[in-house]
């Protein structure tokens, strides 16, 4: 049986892997990848956001110091911040492991072919020389906002519509897994296999992850990911070039946010974050698009709503 401890020897495992490079080169291209993708992840084990960076990607050039802003909650505690890439511990690079990128796309399109709302444990064969077993999880999704209210009950009020024209288009959430499988039981299973992976299905528990909803108008989209940060070590995000970075920090309803826009290769990325503690639970919002509708005022309205949504 796998317990969360456990679980988290397997993370940091993978991230001391030899395979994996001390030195990769950060290219806006990757940051693109980065951002859509490492939230879910590396919250997901409670581990701090710089991982993403600092493991997957870090910086060769010299950047200029910047300030960085903070957010804080009333007792005076950082519970958010972002910071240089060039501030993040271990960072330099070369080219990455081969082996290790095709294990984790194999992961990736064994997800893609799972049912939504599946956990199971994973033992893939191929490019693991560990004999690493991950949990690989497909979030639970909605396409009425109704489905997607009647799953999160009264803890959560997800607006219908945001300012602009952008109504609901479709949500999903996603639980931490009990874990509860037997390393052995999945290699012998392998060896009785010819297929290249085996795994064995996972439950969910009602401690919950993440829970992301998509707004449209038109062509233009919007993300609001609302994330549990509660155990999340040092919230810290750290961006490549952060000195090319337009942020501010607003308020709303007497609640601190950071509004950012970050240049992107065709387009500029904007989101607005910030972090509530209400009910006994930490949870970070952010919300980001490339809309062109967007500006600092209409985040603030869009925030509005989320903050007064009942």
């Amino acid at each position: 049986m796998q317990n969360q401890r456990d679980s988290h020897k397997d993370i940091k495992d993978l991230f001391s892997d030899p395979r994996i490079p001390q030195q990769i080169d950060v290219t806006k291209a990757v940051m693109d990848k980065i951002q859509s993708q490492k939230e879910r992840f590396f919250v997901k084990y409670k581990v701090s956001l710089l991982v993403a960076i600092g493991i997957l990607a870090s910086v060769t050039t010299a950047y200029a110091a910047v300030e960085y802003l903070q957010l804080k909650n009333e007792q005076g505690e950082v519970i958010y911040q972002e910071k240089d890439a060039t501030q993040a511990p271990n960072t330099t690079i070369q080219a990455p492991d081969l082996a290790m990128l095709a294990l984790m796309q194999r992961e990736s399109e064994i997800e893609e072919q799972m049912e939504p709302g599946t956990a199971a444990a994973v033992y893939i064969k191929e490019n693991n020389p560990k004999k690493s077993v991950h949990t690989i999880a497909k979030p639970f999704e909605f396409a009425k906002l109704e489905d997607l209210q009647n799953k999160l009950g009264t803890q959560f009020a997800i607006p219908a519509a945001l300012p602009d024209g952008f109504a609901f288009a479709n949500g999903s959430v996603e639980y931490e897994v009990k874990r509860d499988y037997d390393k052995e039981e999945l290699y012998k299973l392998a060896e009785a296999t010819d297929q290249d992976y085996v795994q064995k299905p996972q439950e969910w528990t009602d401690q919950l992850i993440q829970i992301v909803v998509n707004y449209a108008a038109g062509e233009d989209t919007i993300r609001v990911a609302i994330t549990n940060i509660e155990g999340v070590q040092d919230n810290t995000v750290y961006y490549v070039n952060q000195d090319e970075r337009k942020t501010e920090k607003v308020v709303v309803d007497q609640k601190e946010a950071i509004y950012s826009e970050q240049p992107m290769r065709e387009t500029t990325y904007k989101s607005i974050v910030w972090v509530t503690e209400d009910s006994g639970k930490k949870l970070e919002y952010r919300i980001s698009t490339n809309s062109s509708k967007w500006n600092a005022d209409a985040a603030k309205k869009w925030m509005q709503a989320f903050l007064t949504a009942k």
